[in-house]
């Protein structure tokens, strides 16, 4: 009976532990960073949210077409750039739709992309900047778009 409630005491402690240590250290938790807005001679781009979760980057912004014609937007294209000029391409995985995006003239879009930190931490990062220069077409042509910058 004493090895029995012994047993039920540990599981019970170690359900604690193991719901309640996690929260305290913050797994799960989003380290949101300030976002800053871009712009290109044919297009917009107006940040929504970037926040760090875990080992990725998170980078929610919306893409507004200024020109006369239909623009496409290669989300695979979007590239993050390090201080240190690495250059992290947008995280990939099985349940990810690549699909490129078409915005007809004066349309928006909005446009979520994430990137893996692997053999870095993004909370040593102090700031980045999050590259559309190869990911909008127009007639199939790079634009010319400054990037979007974001800082802890």
């Amino acid at each position: 009976m004493k090895s029995a409630l012994r047993a039920l005491r540990f599981a019970l402690f170690l359900g604690f532990v193991l719901t309640i240590v996690p929260t305290v250290i913050g797994c799960g938790h989003k380290a949101m960073w300030r976002t800053f807005p871009a712009q290109g001679e044919l297009v917009t781009i107006t940040p929504m949210q970037a926040y760090v979760q875990g080992r990725r980057m998170y980078v929610r912004v919306t893409v507004i077409n200024r020109s006369n014609e239909p623009i496409t937007i290669i989300r695979d294209a979007v590239r993050i750039v390090l201080p240190d000029a690495r250059v992290i391409g947008r995280s990939t995985g099985s349940t990810s739709t690549h699909a490129p995006y078409t915005v007809m003239s004066g349309g928006a879009q909005a446009v979520y992309v994430d990137f893996l930190a692997e053999g870095f931490n993004w909370n040593d990062m102090g700031l980045a900047n999050v590259d559309f220069s190869q990911a909008i077409l127009i007639r199939g042509a790079m634009i010319n778009v400054e990037p979007v910058r974001i800082e802890r």
